[in-house]
């Protein structure tokens, strides 16, 4: 597949992923906590992609220990994501938090850079600096976020959480030739798991309860956003650097933005707009700039 196609895969798995937000909330509305949401994602996302890896799991036994502690470790660090993501958007609204969270970009280049060795060209770089900046616009309408503790906390949430998942990406990299795609999502998605079952057992002292309702929203979580989006992120970054991926996952909080918008009645000022078109045009210059390097050296 040409590096072109896979970048149109990619933004196919932001429009998929770009659903999730709108859905946890409703999840949220019918009082399903965080943690159970967190939990059943990745617990039936688990259960697809196991089946999904059924023809590759004899190579688990020539995988070494340090790669399966890396996936471990990977595994931990997406539970980190999602569990810190899925409570900042308690305190501050969706795009605030998808925003931050999409923040990811930076640390991934920073990660990229003193672990795997990758530079970063100039062009890229800004790129990456434009949509970040227009993330900075969307933020710096939010009122709510300058008074409120909440909002604060909210907010220091959402960075963990790009923090978190910035680290799993570039571990993803590192492995793209030590262990098979599949096997690898379905043991990421098994830890994530296994962390996110504990906190969801710690934060629920009483009986957890799912209303009815509730399933086609964790259903449609788990094998839209999870198994099918996230997955796509695993493949892409196997054929484009870390960097990139994570800068065209920026354009999640526009889709989900609109989604919100249209869904939960959430606002989109002039404002908003201009960071979305900034946002657009970052990471236009990021991933163009990467396919012109992929294409140079084939």
């Amino acid at each position: 597949m040409t590096q072109r196609n896979t970048l149109l895969a990619l933004g196919f798995g932001v429009l998929v992923v770009s659903t999730a937000s709108v859905l946890i909330r409703e999840l949220l509305k019918l009082e399903v906590s965080a943690s159970t949401v967190a939990a059943l994602r990745l617990s039936i996302a688990s259960v697809v992609m196991a089946i999904a890896a059924l023809g590759s799991f004899g190579t688990l036994q020539k995988i070494s220990f340090r790669v399966l502690s890396l996936t471990a470790i990977s595994g931990i660090c997406l539970a980190a994501h999602f569990i810190t993501w899925i409570q900042s958007l308690k305190f501050i609204p969706v795009a605030t938090s998808t925003f931050l969270v999409t923040t990811s970009p930076i640390w991934v280049a920073l990660f990229s850079f003193f672990l795997l060795k990758e530079t970063i060209g100039k062009k890229q770089s800004l790129g990456i600096l434009i949509a970040i900046g227009g993330a900075g616009i969307i933020l710096s309408t939010s009122p709510e976020n300058r008074i409120s503790s909440e909002g604060l906390l909210g907010e220091t949430l959402a960075v963990i959480g790009a923090v978190s998942i910035a680290i799993y990406f570039v571990i993803a990299r590192y492995l793209k030739e030590k262990i098979d795609l599949r096997v690898f999502v379905f043991l990421a998605y098994l830890f994530a798991s296994f962390v996110v079952i504990i906190w969801m057992l710690i934060e629920n002292t009483e009986s957890i309860t799912i209303p009815n309702d509730a399933w086609i929203y964790l259903i449609a979580l788990a094998l839209g956003p999870q198994a099918i989006g996230h997955t796509i992120f695993n493949w892409a970054v196997r054929r484009l650097p870390a960097t990139t991926v994570s800068t065209a996952i920026l354009g999640e909080p526009i889709f989900a933005s609109i989604l919100a918008w249209w869904w939960l009645s959430e606002k989109i000022d002039t404002v908003s707009a201009i960071g979305f078109i900034t946002i657009v045009i970052g990471i236009l210059i990021s991933t163009r700039t990467a396919l012109s390097k992929a294409s140079a050296s084939m």
